[in-house]
């Protein structure tokens, strides 16, 4: 009776309303057969989310979901069953890097970036211009030779290192003052690069972070993920991290094998998606709440990797560093998309939101 019940709802070409949670539908577990769950166009749900609302694989289920404060006790419903955190501008606000009033660019950080090849000078540009914009006082891009003119072009603010390659990076430099790095935007996956990416790992003991090319070449060499520097910060898409990671059958089990991964390699896992998952070596899990549908385009993880990165040169732990980058890249996105629209905006526009957003969590006003 209740699965005939589920069958007419769906089949009902009205809009749908779950209270709670979509009838038939796992809170804290995968649900195997989906046919019978209510298609819910609204969720309305209580206090706090269920774990199973952050995932893309549950979306034609749950819908548009909202939270209401019946007012219940919030640390109790926190405390059992465990729930993920989910930050908000007041948790940003108190992580946030401070700026002393006699600060200057020493201070502040000198972030090296490894990014660029041929026909890839873009990604390393976006992730040069976040990386400036975080508030790094220095920003150094080691690039190809062909990619250095137009990325003084674009970024005369940053300083570029040539490789003796012109189409892609060939080798290491010496560590020399760079308090963070962040590499893999447009990188390319040529065995030399793979080779500089190793190198980096083995030879620089500063904070660091891997997307893109990056993350494919460690995938390729798995044994490397040892050279891990503790606390180092992979923010890779569901495909990448797969690749990583191996076979996953649902996303509860992606989420419990995301949490293995960085603790077995002292890592942070900053997995990219509508509610990007940020797991941690300790064990914790957080669901960063900001960002749109406007943001799956080209680039915008190139600009995530140059936002961390400047985070990490002005001091802050890698997890406070992830937990801000996420939440301003994904406000920066959302005030972009009303702009804007999330139909049109890219990731270089989404840069330009930045000030909005650091304003926003820092209660700065720009009126």
């Amino acid at each position: 009776m209740a699965a005939e019940i589920i069958q007419a709802i769906n089949a009902s070409a009205n809009p749908v309303v779950a209270i709670d949670i979509p009838s038939g539908l796992y809170g804290d577990k995968h649900t195997d057969d989906l046919s019978t769950v209510v298609r819910a166009t609204t969720t309305l749900t209580f206090q706090v989310p269920r774990p199973v609302f952050f995932y893309p694989e549950y979306e034609q289920q749950i819908g548009e979901w909202q939270l209401l404060d019946i007012g219940l006790d919030v640390k109790a419903v926190l405390e059992s069953p465990p729930m993920p955190f989910v930050p908000d501008n007041n948790d940003i606000t108190s992580l946030l890097p401070y700026r002393p009033l006699f600060g200057h660019k020493g201070i502040f950080g000198h972030a090296l970036l490894l990014a660029g090849s041929y026909g890839k000078a873009g990604a390393a540009i976006l992730a040069g211009r976040a990386c400036l914009k975080s508030g790094a006082g220095l920003v150094t891009v080691r690039t190809p030779a062909k990619c250095v003119t137009p990325l003084q072009s674009a970024l005369p603010e940053a300083m570029c290192i040539p490789d003796e390659e012109e189409t892609f990076l060939s080798t290491i430099i010496k560590p020399a003052t760079y308090v963070a790095i962040g590499a893999g935007p447009g990188l390319g996956i040529d065995k030399q690069t793979g080779n500089v990416i190793k190198r980096m790992l083995q030879d620089f003991d500063c904070p660091m972070v891997l997307d893109a090319d990056a993350l494919n070449i460690l995938a390729e060499n798995p044994t490397w993920l040892h050279f891990l520097p503790a606390g180092t910060i992979l923010t890779p898409h569901i495909g990448e991290f797969s690749r990583l990671a191996g076979k996953i059958a649902d996303p509860f089990e992606r989420t419990k094998k995301q949490i293995e991964f960085s603790k077995k390699f002292n890592c942070y896992i900053l997995l990219k998606g509508r509610f990007s998952a940020l797991s941690c070596p300790d064990g914790q899990l957080f669901f960063n709440p900001t960002g749109n549908n406007g943001m799956a385009k080209g680039g915008s993880g190139d600009v995530l990797t140059g936002l961390i990165t400047g985070l990490l040169a002005q001091g802050l732990s890698p997890m406070k560093a992830a937990l801000c980058g996420a939440y301003i890249h994904g406000l920066a996105g959302d005030h972009c998309a009303k702009t804007s629209s999330p139909i049109t905006m890219t990731a270089n526009e989404l840069i330009d939101f930045f000030e909005i957003a650091f304003n926003e969590v820092k209660k700065i006003s720009t009126s």
